[in-house]
Parts: C-alpha cells; sequence; structure tokens
C-alpha cells in the first residue's frame, strides 16, 4: 500500500477489517455505516482522551483503567431508563415534529419504538423502560382488542427495535421490564390515556397485562423469518411476592427461557432488595432508586435515571503489580481517584452538552444530570487472586468481599463529598476485558490472563466459567458478594442443552426464594441456519438439513450474537465455557 494519510489508513484499517476493533462489539455490522462510524468515532476518542483530566487519558492508554464509551467523546451519557408515564403524559417530541400522546395501543408501540430510536442518539448505551406490561395494558381494554390484535401489534416492536438504526449498523439496545402483576405502588395510579387520567387505575387490568406476556413469550419463541432470536429488547421479569407462578403467561415464559434463554429475572424474594427501589437498564447495570429523591419507581422519575458513564478498574493487574496488602488498597484507592476526576469531569461536559443543546430530546424530557449515577466497574476479580493471593476467587472469597466492601465505602465517601450519585458494577466488559488482558500480556509477561496468548481476556463474572465447581457451591459464593455491587451484577446458567420449563421454572425459583443473587439469567447456546430457519442446540458448522453453514449464537455478555461476529478474547472465552448439562 503506498504512503497514505492518517485518514485513509483509518479507511483501510476498517475496509480489510485489519483491527481488532472492527468487532469489538458483537452489535456491530461491517457496513458503509459501520464505516462512516469507524472513522468519526476514531476522531471522538482522541478528543476525549485529549480533552479528559491527562492523569485519566494515561490511565486509560496504558490499562490501568477502561473508559467505556469514549466514542461518545464524554458529550453524552451512558445508560438512560425512560419514564414511559412521561411518554404517555406529552406524546412523542422531537426537533421536526410533536405528536399527541397515545390514544391506542398500536399508537402506544410505535410511541416506544420511536422514543427508543430518538434516545440511542443522544445515550450511548441502553435504553429501558420499566413497567411495560402493567402501563400499556388499559390500552388494549379501551380499544376492546382481540389476542390477535396484540401479538401483531407487540410483533411490530419487536421487529423495529432489531432493525439496524443504530451507527454502526447495530441495533438499539433496549430492555423493557415486565411485573406479571400490578406493583403496589402503581395499584392507586390512575391509568394515561390520551395523555389524560382516567378513573380506573393500573390494578384494574390484569388480563390485559397477561395477554401483554403471553403475546411476547410467543413471539421470542417463534424468531424471525430466517430462525434467528431477536436479541432486543431485552425482557427482565420482575420475581416479587405478588406473583402468581401459576399463571398461563409465566408458564409460557419459561416454556422461552428453558429453550432460547431469552429472559433476565430480577429477584426481589431472597435478594432483600424493596420492591420499589431496584430497576434494570441493560445486561447488567442495575439502578438504586432508594438513592434517589422520590423512590417511587423510574415512571415517576422526571426525566428518568441511568448512568452517566463507566470507569472500569483493571483487577488483575492491581493483583499482579501490589507488593503486599497495603500497597494493594494503596493503589487501590489511587485509582478510584482517578475514576473519581474522570466521572466529575464527564458530568460537566454533559452539562455543557445540554447547554449548548447537543441533546434537544433528553431535553424534551427533562433530562436531569442529577439523578443519574456515575458508575466505577471492576474487571478481573479472578485474576486479581490468581496473581495476588496465587488462588482463584473461588477459594479467596474473603479478600474478594474485602475488596468490595473497601469500593463501597469509597463511593458512599464520593457521593458524600460531591452530591452526585455513584454505584459498583461487575463490568460487562465485552472489549474491555480482551483489551486489557491483550496490554497487560504485551507488558507484563508473567502475569496471569485467561485464554491462550493469541486471544488472552480477563473475566467479567466471579466464577469463570470455566471452573469446575458444582452450581450450589457457585450460589453459595456468589450470594455472598453479588449484593455488594450496588450497580449491578448477574448470575448467569450458561445451559449446554434444554431443559424442561417446569424445571426452568423451579431452579429460577428456588434460586430467587433462597440465595442472595439479585439478577439471574438462563443462558442457551443453539445453531440457526437461515437457509431452513431451522434451529438446533449445541455447537453446529453444517445444517443437518440443507449442510449449508450455521450460525452459533451465545450470550456475548447480555446479549445473543452469532460468536463469528465476537471479539478475539471473547471467542476464547466461548471456548473456555463449561455448559451445564452438556
Amino acid at each position: 500500500m503506498q504512503e497514505s494519510s492518517a485518514d485513509t489508513l483509518l479507511l483501510y484499517e476498517y475496509l480489510e477489517r485489519a483491527s481488532w476493533l472492527v468487532r469489538e462489539n458483537a452489535n456491530f455490522n461491517y457496513s458503509y455505516s459501520g464505516l462512516l462510524s469507524y472513522v468519526a468515532n476514531t476522531y471522538l476518542r482522541e478528543y476525549a482522551l485529549r480533552t479528559m483530566p491527562p492523569e485519566a487519558a494515561k490511565a486509560h492508554l496504558e490499562g490501568d483503567i477502561h473508559i467505556h464509551n469514549l466514542d461518545s467523546g464524554n458529550l453524552i451519557p451512558y445508560c438512560h431508563g425512560g419514564d414511559l408515564l412521561l411518554l404517555l403524559r406529552i406524546g412523542i417530541r422531537s426537533p421536526t415534529i410533536t405528536s399527541r400522546p397515545a390514544k391506542h395501543f398500536s399508537a402506544v408501540v410505535d410511541h416506544v419504538a420511536n422514543y427508543f430510536l430518538m434516545s440511542q442518539n443522544e445515550f450511548s448505551g441502553a435504553q429501558a423502560f420499566s413497567d411495560f406490561d402493567t402501563i400499556v395494558a388499559p390500552f388494549i381494554a379501551y380499544d376492546h382488542l382481540s389476542y390477535k390484535e396484540v401479538k401483531q401489534n407487540l410483533q411490530k416492536l419487536v421487529y423495529n427495535l432489531n432493525f439496524t438504526t443504530r451507527q454502526s449498523f447495530q441495533s438499539p439496545f433496549t430492555n423493557l421490564t415486565f411485573n406479571l402483576c400490578c406493583p403496589a405502588y402503581l395499584e392507586e395510579q390512575h391509568v394515561i390515556i390520551g395523555g389524560e387520567e382516567r378513573e380506573d387505575t393500573y390494578a384494574d387490568f390484569q388480563d390485559e397485562v397477561e395477554m401483554v406476556n403471553l403475546a411476547m413469550a410467543e413471539i421470542y419463541m417463534e424468531r424471525d423469518a430466517a430462525g434467528r432470536p431477536f436479541t432486543f429488547p431485552i425482557p427482565t421479569v420482575n420475581l416479587t411476592r405478588r406473583l402468581n407462578w401459576d399463571s398461563e403467561a409465566l408458564d409460557a415464559i419459561f416454556e422461552v427461557d428453558s429453550k432460547l434463554g431469552t429472559y433476565y429475572f430480577m429477584n426481589y424474594l431472597g435478594s432483600g432488595i424493596p420492591e420499589n427501589t431496584m430497576r434494570s437498564m441493560c445486561c447488567r447495570l442495575l439502578i438504586d432508586l432508594s438513592q434517589l429523591s422520590s423512590p417511587k419507581g423510574l415512571f415517576t422519575s422526571e426525566g428518568g435515571t441511568g448512568s452517566i458513564g463507566v470507569v472500569s478498574l483493571n483487577m488483575a493487574r492491581l493483583g499482579y503489580l501490589a507488593r503486599d496488602e497495603g500497597d494493594f488498597f494503596d493503589r487501590l484507592d489511587r485509582l478510584l481517584e482517578i475514576a473519581r476526576e474522570y466521572l466529575m469531569f464527564k458530568s460537566e461536559m454533559i452539562e455543557r452538552s445540554l447547554a449548548k443543546g447537543l441533546m434537544p430530546f433528553a431535553q424534551a424530557y427533562g433530562f436531569n444530570p442529577d439523578r443519574y449515577f456515575r458508575t466505577i466497574g471492576v474487571i478481573g476479580l479472578n485474576e486479581m487472586c490468581v496473581n495476588f493471593l496465587g488462588k482463584p476467587l473461588s477459594e479467596s472469597v474473603d479478600f474478594v468481599e474485602e475488596v468490595l466492601l473497601h469500593i463501597g465505602d469509597r463511593l458512599r465517601e464520593f457521593q458524600m463529598e460531591t452530591g452526585k450519585l455513584w454505584n459498583l458494577e461487575e463490568t460487562p466488559g465485552e472489549g474491555a476485558s480482551y483489551r486489557l488482558a491483550k496490554i497487560d500480556r504485551e507488558r507484563y509477561p508473567g502475569i496471569y490472563t485467561k485464554g491462550p496468548s493469541s486471544a488472552p481476556y480477563y473475566t467479567t463474572v466471579l466464577i469463570p466459567t470455566d471452573e469446575d465447581i458444582t452450581l450450589t457451591e457457585r450460589l453459595e459464593i456468589e450470594s455472598r458478594l453479588l449484593p455488594l455491587f450496588s450497580g449491578g451484577t448477574v448470575f448467569r446458567i450458561h445451559l449446554g442443552e434444554p431443559i424442561d420449563a417446569t424445571v426452568a421454572k423451579k431452579l429460577i425459583r428456588r434460586i430467587a426464594e433462597n440465595y442472595r443473587i439479585p439478577y439471574i439469567d438462563l443462558a442457551a447456546t443453539f445453531s440457526v441456519c437461515p437457509r431452513e430457519a431451522y434451529m438446533i442446540h449445541g455447537v453446529y458448522e453444517k445444517c443437518p438439513r440443507c449442510g449449508g453453514g450455521m450460525e452459533v449464537y451465545a450470550r456475548v455478555v447480555g446479549y445473543y450474537r452469532p460468536v463469528y461476529k465476537w471479539n478475539p478474547g471473547k471467542q476464547a472465552e466461548f471456548r473456555d465455557r463449561i455448559l451445564v448439562g452438556s
């Protein structure tokens, strides 16, 4: 190739797939849109690094920390949990047109889709609505809709949220939460139809709630025309004491989950979490509404809530470099201070974006940065233990608990000192887990990472997916540690084969009622032949029906994408996974 400018090299890098960053995120699709994003994001990352505090930029570039979503230029927030009742009150507002509040179920579905499609332009992470089934159910009754009509409208919503409308030709990352019964905080709330409160309350529409959940389960089970699963919206079911475990809708949900592993389950039973305080944002991030001024749910949080940004600490390197326990915590405190300085800087940048008018959609819906958290995450806790203590996390629980409690204490200090909201996340780290391990392998040849030298990675769950440990042992360990993550985590069971729906329901219920685990999911691995629209569980290269190539699907972190789209580190982690029941 002839000598070229840096701009031309960027084009070459993408077009020839010469950098792993082309598939850093499995939701990206190689395309012209992807090319535009790749070039623009490179300049936005450079701008972000040049304008942020120098110590934070240095720590990120050298791999002590990972600052997520730098391709937003530090100009917009991360995750956003919208206010669905506010949307019903004021309708869709955009810089071009404004719609009246929805009067019919078909309009609600369109408004939800269009809200997400617009909010994705101003939030770099996931978009979410809580209490979806409860809040949309009254429209079904007022419109006198049949089950077929309800399903048709919801099918339209699911398809629209999976089309590749986001930059890099990706689907918007969306999450919807389902109650299956009216929560106490909505029982006396008058329903909103056409922007106005009506006489009925949300507790009056249980039959319609059942219809919504049955229809959604059927849609997920049917998959698309090529047999591929619907990646979005990621559905979360709230497990509360009001839940009817024998309902037809819940049976349908577990029928889907036992085969496709589609749903997440938010545990309000054994976790000790009050029903009106925690909300799911995406595949892992949880928001504690008790920290907000009016902890009644996202639907009452004017402008919603979410996360300003995320900084992950490279715990594996920390364990490798620390000379002793005192040095370990000194180094940890230094990284926490760097993360704090950066996240406060990003908060200021977002305030400037608002003042300059860079976020017209968010402003139309009352976006308030003070209701958003500054999130610090950890990556490589297991490798930290091996590097520092010489043994895995499963044998180092006391020390890991001490570390997490220490971080939690520091974040509470940050909250008191800054007057801002802070939380701790077990970061999914799809790209960060590979990037940090790759840097460390090159810089510290003796450091312990997972994976081969060509594709190293760090663990982004507590117990590595390749550790031979019983489910009960893992539950005991993680039930002790997961509640210490104030900003989100997940207990994932990778299934090697489909299980009976009744077994799946009993398993989730047993975990929810007996363990302090906030967020649970069953994850499936299956192969799809798009030509035949045929799916079979397990890993298959060739279709048993036509002999054509198959796409292997699994959760890359919290969402399903074909394994061939994953980055090298995540592909190595996939090969290492021990699947339950296989």
